[in-house]
């Protein structure tokens, strides 16, 4: 203790404190509050804040994305702490520091509500966890989501609208644009047949036979499905399989990030680059992104094959989304589905004269 002491008188005057009658362990403390947290901190009276963070996210079943981002909302965290002179310190995070960082750090800053309570979620979980492992109380962040924007007070095309499809005049930039033979496959691939970049990239020689496309991983039980292979897409889809092992991908070089299988994040981050080159954005100011991405091509497909007039149910099941209309599959055999979906995908044609099949 008295090395403690000592060491905190060092640093109270190293912020300008002097000697005088100096107790660091003395209520209310005369150091400097550098140094009374460096005190509080040596004498096991409070704990850092992030120590238990790698133990809370090794226990989870978290994907390892999700882990990422719980590491950069605690670091968010302690930056705002410093900035704000307050203890980055799991005793000393209080209601109030929790509503002052939110205020500060999101509501002020005009961050979107949905970027603002994934972080907010992600430090909510982790106190919780702490509550359960060491017995915390009461948890800080519990009631402190920002409120989802009323959706009649936001206005399609303003800063907070939705994200949207492609422009047909868009379509024809970026597909005839100087794309690199994976990004243009790639590009192709989604705008024909309504696919996730991410499972495009899972495709395997296996899951492209038959004139199909099989996606075996998605982000839901309706995603793994069936999608015909449009026929503008099938001599491209035979040249990329060639006489290549059933495993292999059908994008081989795509680099897996290692974050749960991930191997189109280096060809989504080189696309913006390429979209932006070609000036397709769409970015209104206030807004956190664009309003297009390579997602937009899967709008796209989705507006085409409802212009022509398939039914809502029939485009859901190509997509892998889950379907609310009243009409149910369960009405159709295998076979008649199947003539559906292929006479669905077969709609959607590319802006002349990029459509393969004319």
């Amino acid at each position: 203790m008295y090395q403690i002491t000592d060491r905190a008188e060092e640093i109270d005057l190293a912020a300008g404190g002097t000697r005088g009658d100096y107790e660091p362990f003395a209520e209310p403390r005369a150091a400097a509050k550098k140094a009374t947290d460096f005190v509080k901190l040596a004498s096991a009276k409070v704990t850092p804040a992030d120590l238990y963070v790698e133990r809370w996210l090794a226990a989870s079943t978290y994907s390892e994305r999700t882990k990422a981002d719980a590491r950069t909302a605690l670091s968010q965290f302690k930056d705002w702490c410093t900035k704000a002179s307050q203890g980055f310190f799991i005793e000393t995070t209080t209601d109030r520091v929790a509503a002052d960082f939110r205020d500060e750090a999101f509501v002020k800053a005009g961050v979107h509500f949905k970027t603002a309570n994934k972080k907010l979620s992600a430090l909510r979980q982790y106190w919780t966890w702490l509550e359960k492992s060491f017995g915390v109380k009461s948890n800080p962040w519990m009631r402190k989501s920002l409120p989802k924007a009323k959706a009649h007070r936001i206005a399609p095309d303003g800063p907070m609208g939705p994200e949207r499809p492609f422009t047909d005049d868009e379509i024809g930039i970026l597909l005839a644009g100087p794309a690199d033979a994976d990004m243009a496959n790639a590009m192709r691939i989604s705008a024909l047949s309504g696919m996730r970049l991410d499972e495009i990239g899972q495709l395997r020689v296996r899951d492209c036979r038959d004139d199909t496309f099989r996606v075996t991983r998605s982000k839901s039980a309706a995603g793994v499905r069936t999608i015909p292979i449009h026929s503008a897409l099938r001599p491209m889809i035979k040249k990329l399989m060639g006489n290549r092992d059933a495993a292999d991908y059908l994008f081989p070089d795509f680099q897996d990030t290692g974050w749960d299988g991930n191997r189109t994040m280096a060809l989504s981050k080189r696309f913006t680059y390429y979209r932006k080159k070609l000036g397709v954005h769409d970015k209104r100011p206030g807004a956190r992104r664009s309003k297009v991405n390579f997602h937009s091509f899967r709008r796209w497909f989705a507006t085409k094959a409802e212009d022509a007039g398939h039914r809502e149910n029939v485009v859901a099941d190509i997509m892998g989304h889950e379907s609310e209309v009243g009409i149910t599959f369960g009405l159709y055999s295998n076979a008649q589905l199947k003539r559906q979906k292929r006479s669905c995908v077969e709609a959607v044609r590319l802006p002349a004269p990029l459509d393969g099949s004319s």
